[in-house]
């Protein structure tokens, strides 16, 4: 009989991981923020920081995409690189597409073993890291930008 892992973090890997996606969250938002997140943009923010938090690595990373087809959707975009050309996050946004398509869409590279998938832990957490630092710099955009959708910060 294996010995598997529990697949719960501790709650100290839990607050470190939390800690670490408010790093992310800071680099995202900058020093010079003028606008406060849209409620929506908050949501996604939240269920991302929760996969995260768990260590769902292939989850974080998917989500992290659709929250990014999400918020371009919602500023009245069809392309996401396109509009994201804009923001020097192009090349990030296209990184993060591939990865969800190697996740979601059966390869010869994608894993075809569950427990395979343990002994990519460490890879895939850089990678999971990567893809919510990209995700929260899309989410955070109206904080940085004078966006239609973003909200004025009050003081």
């Amino acid at each position: 009989m294996q010995n598997f892992k529990s697949p719960y973090p501790s709650l100290e890997l839990w607050s470190y991981r939390k800690e670490y996606f408010s790093y992310l969250m800071g680099l995202a938002v900058g020093d010079d923020y003028i606008g406060v997140s849209t409620n929506h943009a908050r949501v996604l923010e939240l269920e991302l920081e929760t996969l995260f938090c768990s260590g769902a690595w292939y989850a974080t990373i998917v989500f992290a995409c659709a929250a990014v087809e999400s918020y371009v959707s919602g500023q009245g975009e069809k392309s996401e690189a396109k509009y994201l050309k804009k923001y020097d996050l192009r090349d990030d946004w296209i990184w993060l597409t591939n990865k969800r398509k190697y996740i979601i869409h059966p390869s010869q590279h994608s894993p075809s073993d569950p427990i395979s998938m343990l002994y990519e832990q460490p890879e895939l957490e850089e990678e999971a890291r990567r893809a919510v630092g990209i995700a929260l710099k899309v989410l955070l955009l109206g904080t940085r930008e004078k966006l239609p959708s973003s909200l004025e910060r009050n003081g």
